[in-house]
C-alpha cells in the first residue's frame, strides 16, 4: 500500500443537490465547491448510477437501477492545497408499480370463458388467481356453471427496482342469458374519410350503443368520425335487461396520414433580374383544412443567383411537417431567359467589284457575337443580286434576329456620257433619255425579265413590286433603278 502525505491543507468540498432517490426518476444534479475555487471531477464509484455530464461546477446523473451508489469528487489541488477525494452516498429507493385491471361485468352461468385484461407499467409478468365459482389459467378465467361471486387478484411480486403490487375486482354470475356482441372495423382508414358507419349486433337482439374509448374520434349518430390520426378504439355494448347479462366488445382502426402533395410553383425572369420569391401550391387538404395545420412549412430553394446564366434552374422543396398529412414534394423549374438585343444592319447597297461584299451591323447592347447569313450561306457574295441578309446574335444571355436585303449591282451611279435614267427613284414611271432610240428592258435582281420600251418614252413601272432592278439600255448599258 502507498500511501502519499502531503503538508500542504486539506481543501474544503461542499454540494447542494438530493441524496435520496427513487428509481425511474428524474435525472438529477450535484453541484460541488471547494473552498479554494478548484474545479471538481465526476465519476461513479459504484451503484446503479450514470454519469450524464458536466457542466462549470455541476454534475447530471442518471438513475440505472435502485440501491445505494457513491459519487467520487475529486481533483488533484495545486500548490497550495492537497488534492481533493471525497465521495457522496447516493440512496435509491424502489419504485411503486402500478396495476390497473379492467372491470369485468356481470357474467351468465352460461358462459364459458372470461379474459382478464391487466396491465402494469414496470412490464414486469403478472401472476393471476381467482376465488368463487371459477378457475383460471394464465388470465382466462373458466365458469363452473354455478353462481356466485367470482374474485380475480392480480399480482406482480417486485424485482430489484420494483415493489410488490396487487389489486382485486369482482364480478358476479348469474342466472341470465348471455349475449354475444358482433361488431368489426377496417383495419386502417385515411385522414379525411367521410365518417364510418358502425353496424355491430346483439346476439339476443337488443340495440347496440358506441363509445370512444381511446384515440382521435367521435362517435355522431353510429358513425365514426376521424378527427385525427392514430389507434381509435370503440367499443359497442348493451347493457343487458332483466333476462340478458350486458356484453361489450371493442375494435381498433387505425387512421393513417392523408396524402399532401406540396409543388413548387414555376417561376420565370430575365437574365440580369432579381431571384423572384419563391411560392408553394398544395393538393390534398381535407376537411376544409389550409397551409396553417402544418407544424412545419416546407422551404423552396434554388442554386440561382441573380448573376447566374440564362436556363433552366431546379427550385428544390425541403422540410415540412403535418401531424395529420403525409408531405410529398415536388420541386419546380426557375428559368431565366436571355435578353432581347438590338441588331441594326446598314450599307446594304454595293457595286459589284469582284469582292465579297458584307454590312455594317452593330448590336446593342454593343459587341455581342452574332452570325449572319446570305441567302442562308454564311459566305459572304460578290455577284450581282439581292440578297436576304439575316443577322442572329449567338450569346450565352441575349437573343435577337434581324434581317435586310442587300443589293449588289453593276452600276451604283444612274447617269453616263450616253443616256440618264430619270426620275430614279421613281414611283409609277420613269425615262431613259438619250440621242437615240434604243431598247430598254427591266429585270429584277434575279434575272427575270419583267417588262420593256423605248428610250425617249415614258415607262409604266406602277404594276412592279417596291425594289431595285436592272435596266438594260440597247446591248450594252446596264443601269439600276430603285421602284418605291
Amino acid at each position: 500500500i502507498t500511501v502519499t502525505v502531503s503538508d500542504k491543507p486539506l481543501q474544503e468540498m461542499t454540494f447542494v443537490g438530493e441524496t435520496n432517490h427513487v428509481f425511474g426518476g428524474e435525472n438529477f444534479t450535484i453541484e460541488a465547491t471547494t473552498s479554494n475555487g478548484l474545479d471538481v471531477t465526476y465519476s461513479v464509484a459504484s451503484g446503479g448510477l450514470s454519469l450524464v455530464g458536466t457542466e462549470g461546477t455541476i454534475g447530471t446523473f442518471s438513475i440505472e437501477s435502485a440501491g445505494e451508489a457513491v459519487i467520487l469528487l475529486t481533483n488533484d489541488g495545486d500548490d497550495s492545497f492537497a488534492p481533493l477525494n471525497e465521495s457522496i452516498t447516493i440512496s435509491i429507493a424502489k419504485a411503486d408499480q402500478e396495476l390497473s385491471i379492467e372491470s369485468i361485468a356481470d357474467q351468465s352461468s352460461q358462459s364459458a370463458t372470461v379474459s382478464v385484461n391487466a396491465l402494469v407499467n414496470s412490464g414486469l409478468d403478472l401472476e393471476y388467481a381467482v376465488s368463487g365459482p371459477a378457475t383460471i389459467l394464465g388470465n382466462i378465467i373458466t365458469l363452473d356453471g354455478t353462481l356466485g361471486t367470482v374474485t380475480v387478484t392480480v399480482s406482480q411480486s417486485g424485482d430489484d427496482n420494483y415493489n410488490p403490487v396487487s389489486s382485486s375486482i369482482s364480478f358476479e354470475v348469474v342466472e341470465k342469458s348471455a349475449q354475444t356482441i358482433t361488431f368489426s372495423l377496417p383495419e386502417t382508414a385515411t385522414y379525411g374519410t367521410a365518417g364510418i358507419a358502425l353496424t355491430a349486433t346483439s346476439s339476443a337482439d337488443l340495440s347496440v350503443s358506441y363509445e370512444v374509448v381511446s384515440g382521435p374520434g367521435s362517435i355522431v349518430e353510429n358513425t365514426l368520425i376521424l378527427s385525427g390520426v392514430g389507434s381509435i378504439v370503440v367499443q359497442a355494448f348493451n347493457d343487458g335487461d332483466a333476462d340478458i347479462v350486458e356484453a361489450s366488445v371493442e375494435q381498433t382502426v387505425v387512421v393513417e396520414k392523408a396524402t399532401l402533395t406540396a409543388s413548387a410553383d414555376a417561376q420565370e425572369i430575365t437574365f440580369g433580374d432579381p431571384i423572384p420569391e419563391l411560392t408553394i401550391s398544395y393538393a390534398g387538404f381535407v376537411n376544409d383544412e389550409d397551409i396553417s395545420e402544418l407544424s412545419e412549412l416546407p422551404v423552396a430553394s434554388t442554386s440561382a443567383t441573380i448573376t447566374s446564366d440564362a436556363g433552366s434552374y431546379a427550385i428544390d422543396l425541403t422540410g415540412g411537417t403535418a401531424n395529420n398529412y403525409e408531405i410529398v414534394l415536388e420541386s419546380g423549374i426557375l428559368t431565366i431567359n436571355k435578353i432581347v438585343a438590338g441588331i441594326s444592319i446598314s450599307n446594304l447597297e454595293f457595286t459589284a467589284d469582284g469582292s465579297a461584299k458584307v454590312p455594317d451591323v452593330t448590336t446593342n447592347p454593343a459587341g455581342l457575337n452574332f452570325q449572319i447569313t446570305y441567302d442562308g450561306s454564311e459566305a459572304a457574295p460578290s455577284a450581282v443580286g439581292q440578297y436576304l441578309v439575316e443577322v442572329v446574335i449567338e450569346e450565352t444571355n441575349y437573343e435577337g434576329s434581324a434581317s435586310a436585303n442587300m443589293t449588289i449591282s453593276t452600276v451604283l451611279g444612274l447617269t453616263n456620257v450616253e443616256v440618264q435614267v430619270y426620275p430614279n427613284p421613281t414611283t409609277n414611271q420613269f425615262k431613259v433619255i438619250g440621242q437615240e432610240s434604243m431598247n430598254v428592258e427591266v429585270y429584277d435582281l434575279s434575272g427575270q425579265y419583267q417588262l420593256g420600251g423605248k428610250s425617249n418614252e415614258v415607262i409604266d413601272v406602277s404594276a412592279l413590286a417596291a425594289g431595285t432592278y436592272i435596266i438594260r439600255v440597247g446591248e450594252d448599258g446596264i443601269y439600276r433603278l430603285r421602284k418605291q
